[in-house]
């Protein structure tokens, strides 16, 4: 029971930063970007906070991540953007999504980055290599949304989109760390008597 009730609570925090990250991306990014880019606010952000969380959900869980982050972006599409309707497409794009980080993170610790997820060793090397895994599971990421909608994709849009997504999933998981970091630093300024 303990460990359904950890399980659950665990797919509740992914779930509420991912949607709130994605609330973000909807009321100030796409605004944005629609004045700068209109065809390409169709399929990248050039700054995507829910790449940041892939990240560090898959960083933290590991496999388990892509299950907590199908649930987050399924909690996410409800709450962010009920009326899109739910094609295939979509759904392929979520698990696409989904998995990225886990795949990222898992490619560098098979080269032998270490990227082990224990929270007491944090240090600047672990967030350096945290960003490279984000640029990892962004190729990851942009070549799965371009199989997804290659048909839309690949003929005038390809380079700038795959470009989109790699500077859009980097830039945001940059600053979902930076974010994250203030965090942590902030609960051992507090923390301290």
């Amino acid at each position: 029971m303990k460990n359904i009730q950890a399980q659950a609570l665990i797919v509740a925090v992914v779930s509420v930063l991912y949607t709130l990250s994605f609330w973000l991306m909807e009321v100030v990014v796409v605004p944005l970007q629609t004045l700068i880019s209109p065809s390409l606010t169709d399929y990248a952000l050039l700054i995507f906070l829910p790449h940041g969380v892939r990240v560090l959900t898959a960083w933290l869980f590991g496999w388990r991540s892509v299950l907590y982050l199908l649930a987050a972006a399924v909690v996410g599409h409800f709450v962010v953007t009920p009326d899109v309707a739910i094609t295939m497409s979509k759904a392929l794009t979520w698990l696409v999504g989904a998995a990225s980080g886990w795949l990222g993170i898992s490619a560098l610790r098979l080269l032998g980055v270490p990227l082990g997820p224990d929270l007491d060793l944090i240090g600047r090397d672990t967030w350096r290599y945290l960003i490279f895994a984000g640029i990892v599971a962004s190729l990851f990421n942009s070549i799965g949304h371009g199989l997804v909608y290659q048909t839309e994709i690949f003929s005038e849009l390809l380079r700038p989109m795959l470009f989109a997504f790699v500077f859009g999933d980097t830039m945001g998981t940059i600053l979902c760390f930076g974010l994250a970091l203030g965090l942590f630093r902030a609960r051992h300024l507090f923390g301290r008597p």
